[in-house]
């Protein structure tokens, strides 16, 4: 027999929401009989994309990224720009980003580079 799914509910008005990965359930609490309403999340739109598709997308916030950090006399950390940089023209997560800098690397657009401090760090070419 499977474990049951466990999802922590909050209160929404008269229902209950909860979500995982995949789905968003509702529980309705307004009539007799509570009634379960599950919902399948859609991709977000920047998830769906293609990686063609992000690379300009890319180029600009690294190049951002860039001039902000170099007005600091610092450098954009590869691993940073992966993990951390805010932007919400890109993906979020390194499983969504780091596919569109590798490609960016291999078309020779942007470049891995060893900072003064031995770390690796992203520039455009």
């Amino acid at each position: 027999m499977s474990k049951p799914l466990e999802i922590p509910l909050v209160r929404d008005g008269e229902s209950f929401v909860g979500s995982d990965k995949s789905s968003t359930f509702v529980v309705y609490t307004d009539g007799e009989k509570p009634r379960i309403v599950v919902k399948p999340r859609q991709p977000r739109a920047s998830s769906v994309r293609s990686v063609d598709a992000l690379k300009e997308v890319f180029l600009a916030e690294i190049q951002r990224a860039v001039d902000n950090f170099a007005e600091r006399d610092g450098y954009l950390g590869f691993g940073l720009f992966l993990t951390h940089w805010k932007s919400p023209k890109l993906p979020f997560g390194v499983d969504s980003r780091k596919p569109v800098v590798e490609a960016l690397i291999e078309d020779g657009l942007v470049e891995v580079y060893e900072a003064p401090d031995g770390k690796d760090a992203l520039r455009l070419r």
